[in-house]
């Protein structure tokens, strides 16, 4: 069985890689000779999910993350007024945790000053679940 996959020139870019800014190499553009095409180069690119960078850290990834759950803290906050605490610890895995243990082997090991970012945004998270007005009747 032969597959036939074409590759959308439009939004294929390169990501080069290098541990310095000055190993970088020196040129924006590749040129695909069968196609006539120019691949742009990019600094970062989202895959999978996964925001990764031309040097291989994540602070563009993990200010992403903070995002999403600076966003997330105020939707608990409203949450909480209406429903149980079980209820908000679901929504709290499948929205939170889910995005926090993402590709963590690839991300895992980012600076301390972007985990503190996200470590602060998870408890405020933490403590309006806490803060729940319903709480389960045994």
């Amino acid at each position: 069985m032969l597959l036939k996959l074409t590759i959308n020139y439009e939004k294929t870019k390169f990501l080069p890689f290098a541990c310095y800014k000055n190993n970088l190499p020196k040129y924006d553009t590749l040129t695909l000779v069968s196609q006539n095409t120019i691949l742009r180069s990019v600094s970062n690119i989202k895959y999978l999910g996964v925001t990764i960078d031309s040097h291989l850290r994540w602070d563009i990834h993990s200010n992403n993350i903070a995002g999403t759950l600076r966003c997330l803290v105020y939707k608990f906050k409203y949450l909480r007024n209406f429903l149980l605490i079980n209820q908000l610890k679901t929504i709290y895995y499948a929205l939170v945790e889910s995005r926090l243990q993402y590709a963590i082997l690839s991300w895992g090991g980012i600076a301390n000053t972007h985990l503190k970012k996200l470590e602060i945004l998870q408890k405020r998270i933490k403590n309006n679940i806490q803060q729940s007005k319903y709480l389960p009747v045994r």
